[in-house]
């Protein structure tokens, strides 16, 4: 049966980005599964997630623990990562494998998935080269996208609030509270903090999520700014809230005694800073030494997650596109990556796409 995943394989811009998909795994979960595989890659662990010494462990599968709202923590050794589909809902656990493996287990699957997806699916790929395919992946889906369904690529202004007709992104159903969204709100123009550049937030996303759990990466990163040929090189930089040495050691022992007890909790007490180091688009307005902050705790803005999640659609959108999810005319409807948190709208001015 025609659907929007067969649709978009068929089209001939896919082929560009097919070889970067593993087999089995649907590009749309795909694409939000790149930022924790790559994490995973790099040596980064989730702090919400308990991590065995038996990486091979799996807990059984549930379908009641979905409607708990700490079914994040149950799964040890696996991450919890969504479908962008709102209405063929999709939750699938990523984590390391035996001899230098990451498996994907499809944890959870409330409709008939367009990707034949059955609860207990596995898909197990290599680490080897699977950081560079998720980074090339993440950077290219959305453009591919925009190409399948709108037919072309849209012209990236440094935020969508500066297109003919504004975007705007509405929190508009809260599944269970989180840090960065406790009731419904609309967002425009403030995205993210500092009015950081949208499009070079998404290649740079998947090192913000490696930067904030432990990962190893490199301490200078070379990124190309989306749609052009220029370069821009930036480091990433946690600063620790917390200063007195005695204080951290009591906050530190004290968050190891609560996850003994009862389960592991992610402690914010850090900023997150990007540093521009050298820019080769003069027209930018991200500048040299300058630093923006990454939003991890402030209403005001976007998830990040969230952000990167909805990304490809808000580019469709300035297309005046979006996807048929269920074959309907309902608003465009996308959840968070997190398998019980918010659910988004994106309009335009003149009403919703």
């Amino acid at each position: 049966m025609e659907n929007y995943l067969t649709n978009f394989k068929e089209n001939t811009a896919y082929k560009e980005i097919d070889s970067l998909v593993p087999e089995n795994i649907c590009p749309f979960l795909f694409y939000n599964l790149a930022p924790y595989i790559f994490t995973l890659t790099k040596g980064g662990w989730f702090n919400w997630v308990k991590r065995d010494k038996d990486i091979s462990f799996r807990k059984s599968i549930c379908k009641d623990d979905f409607k708990r709202k700490d079914v994040n923590r149950l799964y040890h050794n696996e991450v919890l990562v969504g479908c962008p589909n709102p209405y063929r809902i999709v939750v699938a656990g990523v984590g390391l494998w035996p001899k230098n493996k990451i498996k994907i287990r499809i944890l959870h699957s409330s409709n008939l998935c367009v990707n034949n997806y059955k609860i207990g699916d596995e898909v197990v790929i290599d680490r080897t080269n699977v950081a560079i395919k998720v980074l090339g992946f993440n950077r290219i889906f959305p453009e591919i996208l925009s190409l399948c369904i709108g037919g072309k690529l849209p012209e990236r202004d440094e935020g969508f609030d500066k297109t003919e007709d504004e975007i705007a992104v509405e929190v508009s159903k809260i599944i269970f509270p989180c840090r960065y969204h406790k009731k419904k709100k609309k967002f425009r123009e403030n995205f993210l903090p500092d009015k950081f550049c949208s499009h070079t937030f998404i290649a740079l996303y998947p090192y913000i999520l490696a930067t904030m759990y432990a990962a190893k990466i490199n301490e200078k990163l070379k990124i190309k700014h989306p749609g052009n040929e220029s370069h821009i090189i930036v480091s990433l930089e946690k600063v620790h809230l917390i200063k007195n040495k005695f204080l951290k050691e009591t906050l530190n022992l004290s968050k190891k005694l609560f996850e003994i007890i009862f389960y592991p909790v992610d402690l914010l007490d850090y900023n997150l800073e990007i540093n521009i180091l050298e820019n080769e688009l003069k027209e930018c307005s991200l500048k040299k030494d300058k630093k923006y902050m990454v939003n991890l705790r402030d209403e005001n803005f976007l998830c990040p997650a969230s952000f990167h999640a909805l990304y490809p659609y808000l580019l469709l959108a300035t297309l005046g596109c979006r996807i048929k999810w269920n074959g309907d005319g309902i608003a465009n409807l996308l959840p968070c990556p997190d398998c019980i948190g918010t659910v988004y709208s994106i309009n335009r001015k003149g009403g919703n796409h």
